[in-house]
């Protein structure tokens, strides 16, 4: 498997399988509720914020990789686009 082209060149390497399972998994879960209108758009972007937040202070604290960072903010910026209205981050 090779790295995520989306990354930028300093945070790409071999992704975790276990971690990269999970975040697919939670990003199809987030799809679905917003598409079977359990959860609106813009909450699922309130809730990938506060995880974003979360993550920036693990990253300051030596805990985390900016590269989950960049993964959560890809996930908001493509429910962002479905916001009408809203310019994205």
């Amino acid at each position: 498997m090779s790295a995520d082209p989306t990354l930028p060149s300093s945070v790409a390497k071999a992704p975790d399988p276990h971690g990269q399972a999970a975040l697919l998994m939670v990003e199809s879960l987030i799809h679905a509720l917003v598409g079977k209108r359990v959860m609106s758009v813009q909450d699922a972007v309130s809730a990938l914020e506060i995880a974003i937040d979360a993550q920036i202070d693990m990253v300051e604290a030596g805990r985390s990789s900016q590269a989950t960072t960049h993964l959560l903010e890809v996930i908001r910026h493509s429910l962002e686009a479905d916001l009408p209205n809203v310019t994205p981050h």
